[in-house]
């Protein structure tokens, strides 16, 4: 045995070969820890982490995961549709605690399909929805017959509500702001002398259901992306909320929303 490690330390070859040798079968056996019993699990992607109601989405075993946060609405709670139940079962994993679930979505069929996750509610007896989230679903088969649920795209889109605990609350339904119960609401640049002039109009009005209502219109000149001083003050520009009998004053502006359609968001003063 001593010749034989004599001669091996001799070769100048096999002392390259050697090590190399071991860090393959380390590499292989690692490999094969990893994924023994044919288990894969990917990372979890995020979603819509600069909104209310962040998504994380993984695969594992042909399976998709998805986890929700509704912890901006804790008084609403998580409503799930499956469109197509013969290409999918969407189970729920656990119990939903402080307003985050997690689904475990497990392919049936090949094929395309989308769940619905929503969370909803009413103000003074008007309905609304707090957030709706589509998930695109792509369900595939390889040629053991092995089924694979993953996801092929994601929306979101959001509504607001606020002054909930007081007799005049409000919902925003797009670039409009509904008042149930009325009340005597106020809508006014929050600075006049840096609003650029024009950029907002409001109009107090009655929708076709009766509600009053408060249409924000949004008029950013075609010109502004050209002139830097004036794109700062645009994004500057915010309008008060206001309503003196209940206490209540907030900060508002116009925004795009993940759906690229207009918005407003209400933000803090």
């Amino acid at each position: 045995m001593k010749n034989i490690i004599e001669k091996i330390l001799k070769n100048k070859v096999l002392r390259i070969l050697i090590p190399l040798v071991l860090i393959l079968a380390i590499i292989a056996l690692v490999l094969q820890l990893t994924f023994k019993g044919g288990s894969k699990t990917s990372e979890w992607e995020n979603y819509f982490d600069g909104s209310d109601y962040p998504v994380t989405a993984s695969e594992k075993d042909g399976e998709l995961h998805i986890k929700l946060d509704g912890s901006k609405t804790p008084d609403l709670s998580w409503d799930i549709t499956n469109s197509n139940d013969e290409l999918i079962t969407v189970e729920r994993v656990g119990k939903e605690e402080k307003d985050k679930l997690e689904l475990a979505v497990k392919p049936k069929a090949s094929g395309f399909t989308k769940i619905n996750c929503q969370r909803s509610g009413t103000v003074a007896e008007l309905p609304y929805t707090a957030v709706s989230i589509d998930v695109a679903v792509l369900i595939t088969e390889d040629d053991s017959g092995k089924l694979t649920a993953s996801l092929s795209d994601i929306y979101q889109t959001t509504g607001d509500a606020g002054a909930l605990d007081s007799d005049a609350p409000f919902l925003i339904d797009g670039m409009r702001i509904v008042f149930p119960n009325g009340g005597s609401w106020q809508i006014y640049p929050e600075d006049e002398k840096t609003m650029p002039e024009g950029l907002y109009d409001v109009v107090f009005t009655v929708n076709d259901a009766g509600y009053e209502c408060a249409f924000i219109m949004y008029n950013e000149p075609e010109y502004a992306f050209a002139d830097e001083e004036l794109m700062d003050r645009i994004k500057a520009s915010r309008l008060v909320l206001k309503n003196d009998d209940i206490g209540y004053e907030k900060r508002i502006k116009c925004v795009v929303k993940e759906d690229g359609s207009m918005g407003i968001k209400v933000e803090d003063k």
